[in-house]
């Protein structure tokens, strides 16, 4: 008689279920608080209960069925030398649903979290997969229990928000381990290159701590911790020190960093790396330029790394249950010290979804830090509402009366030629340029270009390697070694990702007005590595004759006009020309947040739709698809903006072997443009359509290619005229 096989390959069912088992125990090693907060929390034992998750999850490939379609692939991997899988893709069963059957057959009874994770090992929970749950009545028993389970708690009940929390976390935790422990142990069984999961480990690479960093470790046990402290002043070391006194006080086992967007998230990333020994640091847009790095990329976005830099919205998404990896992402957060780094207070939408994931965040016993430049004292009661006791702002008042800058009012500019006097003018050797769209980043472009004058251009519209590329050509003209050599030279146009993705500096700054929290980042980059007085010239965009306060607005798509942020006016009306200290810059954002913000209607309901789903998915999930890296459901958004749509820029291959090489060749050849650029596009003839298959003839519809001369590593994708970004 044959032996139990596990996969067609010939791995053996025992040699398979031992792999599981050795990958779960090291999980559990690794990461000692996995065991001790899901007792403290939910008061249940979480090696019994993934033990015996492990044990059970492939009994339905025992099932003759499965075993017979099993052998026949078997028989053709030894005549071929490949894994075809095509008798079992036709058995028609289910294995998971086949294990639990197999349970309640022999009578092993087991507890409801095992069972669930058993049912959903292969992401199969679903009301997408309903129908197999249904196919005969051994099977629709079990899914009969899940909905009973998943209406138990219901919404009218008081305090269900806390309970389906707590619910989510005691099922996610079994779950989410074995998924990881049956995925690691598939690999190795391939043979494939699997990156060794590691601790945090950090050592303070300087002899003294400077003042902020002495300020955080005086407050080190908040549970909840505000710092607000200049921009270079060192709040990164001053995070990393937190951060290594909660997880060696057993309160974390990991650290998650969250940046406002992903270029933040990428730099944050690199200057962490600097001062971190023995550990990797990955983010949400890691590179995939290594077979290493595709499983290392996987670790990050599961929140397995010992430190993942990544953004809000990444954090946000995984709250509302609607993908498999959201229960695992839920799960790693909960066992996380969290830092919000730079919260973009001028955005009352994402600033709504936010307080969410504090409540989450506090509800979980998750130590939060949040750090800014320019965190307004109205805040406090922000964080108040979510749940928070005795909430203050330390802050850094070392050099709060120290002049920074000398602003001054341009007035009303349309173009660049405007305001010739100031960028033609020779008496500096850096400038840096912030226009608040790409359009206007072009203006400014084409006019240096026009005065033979050759500026760097940065911008969201590079792929990612040339984008890296870009940010080299920046800090070696414009970065701290190139300022203390006395060899920096050269104008950079920025757009908002150069607010805080980039460490570099000018002595002149030309700036769109932007709400003050915002300039206050820009300001950052001026005189970064000296004490001179740097000088910033504030411009007031206009276009077809009005101001212009794209992207720090919405777009109504009735008045095909955009709505200003009451931030940005405020911020406009605030502003005056003179010179300015860090204290008075601090002061101006508190006036122009003075008092907590109110949310429109939209925002609310916005802000409902998380919490509801957070209440309806925490055990199975939605029928909604949404694709790796979206950040948005049918019904929520983690931001108020235009949807994108990734469009490449070199020819695409019609075939890839699989889903990572598509990824791979995807980032390093395409960039994102909003959705309605991109119909416009499509109907202007600037992008052509190509199917491309992965796999098993898997198609990826509407892949997208720019024109032929449309993308320059140098500029980036420009399009034409009256189709630049709004």
């Amino acid at each position: 008689m044959n032996k139990l096989l596990a996969k067609p390959s010939g791995i053996l069912y025992s040699e398979h279920i031992q792999n599981v088992k050795s990958q779960a125990e090291d999980l559990l090693s690794l990461f000692p608080m996995y065991v001790k907060k899901y007792r403290t929390i939910v008061n249940e034992n979480l090696r019994d209960a993934l033990m015996k998750a492990v044990e059970y999850h492939d009994l339905g490939k025992k099932h003759q069925k499965w075993q017979n379609a099993c052998q026949l692939d078997y028989l053709n991997y030894l005549k071929n030398g490949k894994v075809d899988g095509k008798h079992l893709r036709r058995v028609g069963l289910r294995h998971e649903i086949a294990s639990l059957v197999y349970l309640k057959e022999k009578n092993i009874d087991v507890v409801a979290i095992v069972k669930i994770a058993i049912a959903a090992h292969h992401s199969k929970l679903s009301y997408n997969h309903e129908h197999r749950w249904k196919e005969n009545s051994s099977f629709q028993i079990f899914w009969d229990e899940f909905l009973h389970l998943k209406h138990a708690f219901r919404i009218s009940e008081e305090n269900s928000f806390h309970k389906a929390l707590l619910n989510r976390y005691k099922f996610s935790g079994p779950r989410a381990l074995l998924q990881f422990s049956d995925h690691l142990a598939s690999k190795k069984e391939d043979n494939e290159e699997i990156p060794i999961l590691t601790t945090f480990s950090y050592e303070f690479p300087y002899k003294e701590k400077r003042n902020v960093q002495k300020i955080v470790s005086d407050n080190i046990d908040d549970q909840f911790l505000l710092i607000r402290a200049p921009t270079g002043s060192g709040k990164t070391d001053a995070s990393l020190l937190w951060a290594q006194h909660q997880i060696s006080s057993k309160r974390a086992d990991r650290l998650v960093i969250a940046m406002p967007t992903r270029f933040t998230s990428n730099a944050l990333s690199i200057n962490v790396a600097k001062n971190i020994s023995k550990v990797g640091i990955y983010h949400s847009t890691i590179s995939f330029d290594s077979e290493s790095n595709k499983l290392g990329q996987e670790y990050a976005r599961l929140l397995f790394t010992p430190i993942t830099v990544t953004t809000i919205d990444h954090l946000l998404i995984a709250l509302t249950g609607t993908k498999e990896e959201h229960h695992t992402i839920f799960f790693n957060l909960a066992h996380s010290c969290v830092i919000i780094d730079e919260a973009d207070f001028y955005d009352s939408f994402t600033q709504a979804n936010i307080l969410v994931l504090l409540e989450v965040l506090k509800i979980l016993k998750v130590p939060v830090m949040l750090m800014s430049a320019t965190l307004p004292e109205s805040s406090k009661q922000q964080y108040y509402n979510s749940g928070f006791d005795n909430v203050h702002i330390t802050e850094d008042k070392s050099n709060l009366s120290e002049i920074k800058c000398k602003i001054t009012l341009t007035g009303k500019v349309t173009h660049p030629k405007e305001i010739s006097d100031i960028l033609l003018n020779n008496s500096f050797n850096t400038k840096i340029i912030f226009a608040n769209t790409i359009e206007r980043a072009f203006q400014y472009y084409d006019y240096f270009i026009s005065n033979n004058i050759f500026p760097i251009v940065y911008h969201s519209r590079f792929t990612e390697p040339d984008k890296k590329n870009i940010e080299k050509k920046l800090i070696n003209n414009l970065g701290e070694e190139a300022s203390k050599k006395g060899r920096a030279d050269g104008i950079a146009i920025l757009t908002q990702i150069g607010e805080m993705s980039v460490n570099i500096s000018a002595e002149v700054m030309v700036s769109d007005i932007c709400p003050i929290d915002r300039l206050v980042q820009r300001i950052g980059r001026l005189n970064r590595f000296s004490k001179n007085l740097g000088e910033v010239y504030l411009i007031e965009p206009v276009k077809n004759d009005e101001f212009y306060p794209a992207p720090y607005g919405v777009f109504d798509r009735k008045t095909k006009q955009w709505i200003p942020f009451n931030s940005l006016l405020a911020s406009k009306k605030a502003l005056l020309p003179g010179q300015y200290s860090y204290g008075d810059l601090v002061d101006l954002v508190n006036k122009v947040y003075s008092e907590v913000q109110e949310y429109d209607s939209k925002t609310k309901l916005n802000q409902k739709e998380l919490i509801q789903m957070i209440l309806n998915n925490w055990l199975i999930l939605p029928a909604q698809q949404i694709g790796e890296d979206d950040f948005n459901t049918i019904f929520w958004k983690s931001r108020n903006i235009l949807p994108n749509e990734k469009i490449f820029v070199n020819d695409v291959p019609k075939y890839f072997k699989n889903y990572y090489d598509y990824r791979a060749f995807e980032f390093a050849n395409s960039v994102e443009i909003p959705t309605y650029l991109l119909k416009n596009g499509i109907k202007k003839g600037l992008f052509f359509e190509r199917h491309v298959s992965i796999r098993n003839d898997e198609e990826i519809e509407r892949i997208w290619i720019s024109r032929f001369g449309q993308y320059d590593p140098n500029v980036g994708l420009r399009l034409a005229d009256d189709l630049a970004i709004l």
